[in-house]
Parts: structure tokens; C-alpha cells; sequence
């Protein structure tokens, strides 16, 4: 494993990988057991970047196909806990939005140092507050995850995720970066993972979708994100034709996609127009 920060490189032993995999996944049952008090700011900031240092591990990991295979490649623990905790972000995303458009124009708390995120906080109460013109769509909320909401464990993550997005902590929105590229690295030229990936009640294909989109204007907007949610969309879909079809079969609007056609070609995703219909389908 090559680390920047150190210049260092090592391997990591299976055993490790094991232990991070069963770190993430025992936060959340923890979480959902009412096991951990979390309510503390300091606590919410250790418990993210802990994480964030954990997701970069397997990150890190993924991209060393040789090692580790079985950990990450044979099996879909480890792809499934991505797109459980980028879904968890998203639908706290949401919940921040909610809570800034409830609690009024001084919300949240700015030190006044950060002129940037004044004048965002200011952009967004008027948005919200003003009519669009009649040629502009007006921009719906951001939806939240029903699944997410329904799992103990992962909504009360969210609401922590929620509660470090009012102070503007950076290290969660690297851990969204990180989490896309995490699954870029992880269902490339991978089967068993793209197909986990998206299995029912997940839908990583969408969720990296969404993240294609610049978000609200309080929430810090890092241009790597974006490019990271391409590669992942790039790499769910090549040689798999369900997901294919699942970017097929979006509706424009709640996808947020301007130009599915030009998306999907863009992708390299095949596709013919039906000249009767006018519906898309798989050139493949």
C-alpha cells in the first residue's frame, strides 16, 4: 500500500482488513443497539474521521487487486459497507438541508472568519425564499433514503453525519470522496461486486449518481467528488448489462440527469432510439 503522507509503502495482512471491515460494521450495530453515546461534538468528530481512516484503508486496499482478494473481491461485505455508509451521507445531506430551511436565514452558525460560507448560507436562504422565473425548474429538496431512515443503526449515523455537516467538519466530506472511489476500485472489472452493488435494498449505481450533482449550497463541494462518482458509475456499469439498464430506465428529473443520452454515451453505453417511441434502449 502506497501512502502519500509517508512516502512509506506496505502490505496490509488479510487479518487487518478483517478487523477494519468488522469496525464498520460493528459502529453501526452499535449505533442501532444504543451502545455508544454519541451525542458529544468531540465524540461525532473522532467517530468520523475514525472512520474516514478506515474507509482510505480498504480504499487503499482495493486498488492492490493481488492482496486481499478474498476480503474484497470474493466476497461483498466490503462493497456493501460503502454503499451503506454513501447512502448514510446522502440522507444526511438531506437532513441538514431540512434543518436549514426550518430554522430560518442565521442557521447554521458561521464563525465570521468564513466569508464563503456566509455568502453560501445567505445564496441558499434566498433561493429558497424566492420564486424562479417561469423557465427555471424549481429545485426539489433533496430526497432522503427510506432505508437508511429505517435502519437503526445507519439513521442514527446520519443524524451524527447531519450534526458534523452544521460545523462544517472536512474530514466527512472526504469520506464521501473517498467512499466513490472506494466503490469505483472495488466493482471494477469485479462481477460479484457491481451486482452487490446494486442488489435490492441497495442502489450504489444511484447513489454515485447523485453525487454527480453539485449539492446545496451549505454543504462543502469538493470537485474530486464528482469526477470519483463518474469513475464509480463507469465502473458499475461496463460489462454488466442490468446496471445498464437501471441507468436506462431513469426518469429525468428525480435522477437529476440533464441528458441521460449523452450520460450513457459518455459512458460508453450503447444505445439505439426507438424512431416510432422515441425510447432508448441497449445497443449491446
Amino acid at each position: 500500500m502506497d501512502l502519500d503522507t509517508t512516502g512509506y509503502a506496505f502490505k496490509l495482512h488479510p487479518n487487518n482488513l478483517n478487523f477494519c471491515l468488522n469496525y464498520l460494521q460493528r459502529i453501526i450495530s452499535d449505533l442501532g443497539e444504543k451502545k455508544m453515546k454519541e451525542e458529544k461534538i468531540d465524540t461525532q468528530k473522532w467517530l468520523t474521521s475514525a472512520m474516514l481512516w478506515t474507509v482510505q484503508i480498504i480504499d487503499h486496499t482495493a486498488l492492490r487487486k493481488s492482496d486481499c482478494t478474498l476480503q474484497l473481491f470474493e466476497r461483498t461485505e466490503a462493497v456493501e459497507i460503502v454503499v451503506d455508509l454513501l447512502e448514510t451521507i446522502l440522507n444526511a445531506e438531506a437532513i441538514f438541508e431540512k434543518r436549514c430551511r426550518e430554522n430560518g436565514p442565521s442557521f447554521p452558525e458561521i464563525h465570521s472568519n468564513r466569508e464563503d460560507l456566509i455568502e453560501a448560507r445567505a445564496k441558499f436562504h434566498q433561493r429558497i425564499s424566492s420564486i424562479p422565473p417561469p423557465d427555471r425548474p424549481v429545485i426539489p429538496p433533496t430526497p432522503r433514503y427510506s432505508r437508511i431512515e429505517e435502519d437503526p443503526g445507519l439513521s442514527r449515523l446520519s443524524i451524527i453525519f447531519a450534526d458534523q455537516m452544521e460545523i462544517f467538519n472536512e474530514n466527512l466530506y472526504g469520506m464521501k470522496t473517498t467512499l466513490l472511489a472506494c466503490l469505483g476500485n472495488l466493482v471494477a472489472d469485479c462481477e460479484k461486486n457491481q451486482e452487490a452493488a446494486t442488489n435490492p435494498p441497495r442502489n450504489g449505481l444511484i447513489a454515485a449518481l447523485q453525487c454527480t450533482a453539485r449539492p446545496m449550497e451549505l454543504i462543502i463541494h469538493n470537485p474530486l467528488t464528482s469526477n470519483w462518482a463518474l469513475t464509480a458509475i463507469r465502473n458499475l456499469t461496463v460489462g454488466n448489462r442490468k446496471n445498464k439498464e437501471i441507468l436506462l430506465n431513469l426518469n429525468d428529473g428525480p435522477s437529476k440527469i440533464i441528458n441521460r443520452e449523452k450520460l450513457l454515451n459518455e459512458l460508453g453505453v450503447k444505445v439505439t432510439r426507438d424512431d416510432v417511441t422515441g425510447v432508448l434502449r441497449l445497443a449491446e
